[in-house]
């Protein structure tokens, strides 16, 4: 608590805070604001300042230089095959269907991806996916970010019109369901990655 009266001697203070450091700094910015309006007494109540350019300093700059290099974050693709190859055998998706490791569930992506990079597919391009929620989604979305595309979620349970809307939006490259996404792997004989060259989403600044 800070007590302050005027009396025939001038101004006296009463200070009743919890430790001796603490009473020297509010005495130190009592100080500093009776300073300022001694050498001013038109200038704002508002423009008026407790800290001294030193502590604003400090406080401000000294102790608030928190800023460290900015560092871009990897990708969902090579997350998943830096885990395939670290936790070969650990679960990565459990669905009603089926549950996958991470070598199977990079292995069925790759073997997706390659068959529809034959089909046209590139980069920056969309891919529609009217599958319902599995394992085998999941398969599907990372292979289709592995050909550098983006996916369009369409779920089956939405209206027929709002799913025709959605793909004249975005005009997806190819459009696959349950039974395309079956068939489209099945084709796949390559095991390994396709080797194209994803980048990760950037933020504005």
């Amino acid at each position: 608590m800070v007590a302050v009266c005027e009396d025939c001697f001038g101004l006296s203070g009463n200070l009743r805070p919890r430790t001796a450091a603490t009473i020297t700094r509010l005495a130190e910015h009592f100080v500093h604001l009776l300073g300022q309006v001694a050498a001013d007494a038109s200038t704002p109540v508002g423009a008026l300042r407790l800290l001294d350019a030193d502590e604003r300093h400090r406080l401000l700059v000294e102790w608030n230089r928190t800023a460290r290099p900015r560092t871009q974050s990897a990708d969902v693709v090579s997350r998943i095959g830096a885990q395939a190859l670290q936790r070969t055998d650990s679960l990565a998706v459990a669905g009603e269907d089926e549950r996958l490791d991470y070598a199977t569930l990079e292995r069925r992506a790759n073997r997706l991806a390659h068959p529809l990079i034959a089909r046209g597919v590139r980069p920056d391009q969309v891919v529609g996916l009217r599958a319902g929620r599995s394992a085998g989604l999941i398969v599907a979305i990372l292979g289709v970010l592995k050909t550098g595309a983006a996916y369009l979620p369409l779920d089956p349970a939405l209206p027929p019109e709002r799913l025709a809307g959605m793909v004249a939006d975005a005009a997806p490259a190819l459009v696959l369901g349950d039974d395309d996404l079956a068939a489209v792997e099945a084709e796949g004989r390559h095991d390994d990655p396709p080797g194209v060259v994803v980048h990760p989403p950037t933020w504005p600044t």
